[in-house]
This record gives structure tokens, C-alpha cells and sequence, in this order.
């Protein structure tokens, strides 16, 4: 991989409550993955209230991980998570219902079935074109 594609720019940036942000954005997808709903809500709520970059940045897991880890499980995720992101946009970042769309939305991806061929397929032609 090409040090531009490793390049993480969460690695220096602290949540509010002093955790790598880098290392809650990993446990908050490692959660889902796992089924773990209330963890990864917890994970996604310390994205939250640190900064409107970092909920960009959670939204942009979310819509990842539909993809990446449900995949064939259930092709409708990435259409629920997209839509889910388009409506939390409606409501301004202070208001306190805003949270309940990425609670949506992670409770979703958590209990989906998960397929991770497309993700497996895509590091095997990464792969396949390093040589």
C-alpha cells in the first residue's frame, strides 16, 4: 500500500474525552462487525460530541461498512445508511435528536447479516497489481 493510502490523519487527533481517534474509529467498526450494537452506539456517540469532522467521519465508516462488512448480507444497507446520513443533515449538529439517526443506523448494520467477499475481492486485485 502506498504511503498516501496509509497516511491517517485520526492518529494525532484526541476525542473529547482523551481517546486516539483513531482507535475509536476501529472499535466502533470492530463492534459492528461483532454484533455489538450498544458498544459501537458508545463508540460513535464519543465521535459525536468531539467535533462535526469527526461525525463526518463516522458517517463515512458507516456508509463503508455497509459495503465493506454486510455487503451480500444485505444489499439494502448502503441505500438505509445513505439516507440515514441525508436526514441527520436536516437537523442542526446541537439538536439533540440528531444522534438517533447513526443510533439507527448502527443498530442496524450490528444485527445485519455480514458478507465480506466484495472487501475480500478487492484486496485480492489490490494484490494482484502490486507485482
Amino acid at each position: 500500500m502506498s504511503d498516501f493510502m496509509s497516511y491517517d490523519p485520526w492518529r494525532k487527533v484526541t476525542t473529547r474525552n482523551g481517546i486516539q481517534a483513531d482507535l475509536v474509529i476501529s472499535a466502533l467498526q470492530k463492534s459492528i462487525r461483532r454484533g455489538l450494537a450498544e458498544e459501537a452506539c458508545t463508540f460513535a456517540f464519543e465521535m459525536y460530541i468531539t467535533s462535526p469532522q469527526l461525525e463526518d467521519k463516522m458517517w463515512r465508516r458507516l456508509q463503508a461498512i455497509s459495503v465493506e462488512d454486510v455487503g451480500f448480507g444485505d444489499l439494502s444497507a448502503p441505500v438505509l445508511i445513505n439516507t440515514l446520513n441525508q436526514m441527520r443533515q436536516n437537523f442542526p449538529y446541537t439538536d439533540g435528536d440528531r444522534p438517533i439517526f447513526f443510533i439507527h443506523a448502527i443498530r442496524y448494520l450490528a444485527a445485519a447479516q455480514k458478507d465480506r467477499a466484495s472487501d475480500n475481492l478487492k484486496n485480492i486485485i489490490i494484490t494482484e497489481f502490486e507485482y
